[in-house]
């Protein structure tokens, strides 16, 4: 009854004799045998014979066992299993769909889940189940499909929100996961996703590329196998999106800002499309880009001028193309808030006076105050002995001032200024239009 607490046994030899000792005595003993042959060779009869060289035999090796002091050692053992580590795409680009209609992320799900069920079958493989983007994740079975759909699963230590799915980084995901299973429990690594890499594997490694050298001395060094089941087509994708906007959160009224943002075309060589600016749902302004190769990356930038102050909606948006893979990255929202920064005044005088220097003064001495002066010193009426380009004053700006750079002011003032020499009818439908607005 003893022997039911352990479930493993091994015969071993104490014995301190060296192997030379213990040759020599072998030897020794298969030298005894032969010459007890040989002296027995006239007994008769021949069963004697036998009888006596048998037992002499088992004499000589019961002696030379007993020179070896075997024991026999008895252990408890508890087996653990080998850990199949399975690191799924969770990442954006899994959504694009394939073409048998199903996306990427549907795809690995059910792969995932045929491995996670297969593997419940062997008693000698665990499944570690990963869930990575920019970050890594661990997962149970039964959240896969749940994951693959962008939802956040399991607790805080096994969700990845939809911020965190921008990226792919599957070099940092093995050796985060490998860094807290142990190195000496791991049986073995799946990758599932659709083979698009952009940390420091797909930084080292361009499509196409083999393996570098210092992934390949990690992935020696796991001692383990390491397999990818790709579930992306070969070829054929066509996508445009917003890879990345630059803009400012806030603006100053009447003051122009700009918009930066780049597009990226898969698919698309010799395709020109249309890039729109919104605000609050109204098209402010659009640009056009043609695309040369079937991936390139192009920059542009839009600039405006807000004319009312609060929070105000934008939205970046490139119309879809025909057969687009993905369409969730072709707009790019965001909220900027137009402050106030000075309120900017037009000073208009017909001619100088006190009361005009009291009220630049008064303007000038205002912190808050933007002011822009303008004094008519000389008119039509003035006789002038040369020329127009010998004289120092420049030419009243009627035109920069009441077509171009109207909306940039907050208040304009006319003083003693007669405006029927200088402002034609245009010019006072403008100011008709911003006095209203």
């Amino acid at each position: 009854m003893w022997l039911g607490s352990y479930n493993e046994g091994q015969v071993l030899f104490l014995s301190a004799w060296s192997n030379t000792v213990l040759a020599v005595l072998a030897a020794i003993c298969v030298v005894v045998l032969v010459l007890t042959v040989l002296d027995l060779r006239p007994t008769r009869p021949r069963w004697r014979a036998v009888l006596l060289f048998t037992l002499r035999s088992l004499g000589l090796g019961l002696a030379f066992l007993f020179l070896l002091e075997p024991a026999l050692e008895l252990r408890d053992v508890e087996r653990e299993k080998n850990r199949i580590l399975v690191l799924l795409d969770g990442s954006l680009s899994m959504q694009v769909p394939t073409p048998s209609g199903a996306s990427r992320g549907a795809l690995a799900a059910e792969a995932a889940a045929a491995l996670s069920a297969a593997l419940d079958e062997e008693p000698e493989q665990l499944l570690e189940l990963v869930l990575f983007a920019d970050e890594a994740k661990p997962i149970s079975s039964a959240e896969i499909e749940q994951a693959m759909e962008l939802e956040e699963v399991g607790s805080e230590t096994g969700s990845l929100s939809r911020a965190q799915r921008d990226g792919t980084r599957m070099r940092e995901a093995l050796e985060q996961s490998v860094a807290r299973i142990g190195r000496e429990k791991l049986g073995g690594v799946v990758f599932i996703g659709d083979g698009a890499d952009n940390g420091i594997l797909g930084g080292r490694n361009p499509t196409g590329a083999v393996l570098d050298e210092d992934t390949r001395r990690m992935l020696e060094r796991l001692e383990v196998p390491v397999h990818s089941l790709r579930v992306a087509p070969s070829g054929g994708l066509r996508d445009l999106s917003i890879a990345s906007v630059a803009h400012d959160d806030f603006a100053f009224l009447r003051h122009r800002v700009s918009i930066e943002l780049e597009l990226r075309a898969l698919g698309l060589a010799n395709t020109a499309v249309q890039v729109e600016l919104w605000e609050n749902g109204t098209r402010l302004r659009t640009q056009q880009l043609a695309f040369g190769s079937d991936d390139e990356r192009q920059s542009l930038s839009f600039d405006l001028v807000p004319t009312a102050l609060g929070r105000s909606v934008y939205s970046l948006v490139v119309p879809a193309v025909e057969d687009e893979a993905l369409l969730e990255n072709n707009a790019h929202h965001f909220v900027m808030n137009v402050i106030r920064d000075k309120i900017r005044v037009l000073h208009v005088c017909g001619q100088p006076s006190w009361d005009q220097k009291f009220l630049r003064a008064l303007l000038k001495e205002n912190p808050n105050v933007d002011l822009i002066s303008f004094y008519i010193l000389r008119t039509n009426r003035n006789l002038s002995v040369g020329s127009d380009a010998d004289m120092s004053l420049i030419p009243f700006p009627k035109r920069e001032l009441f077509e171009e750079e109207l909306n940039s002011f907050d208040l304009i003032i006319f003083q003693n200024f007669d405006w029927a020499e200088y402002i034609f009818r245009s010019y006072l439908e403008n100011i008709a239009d911003f006095v209203q607005k």
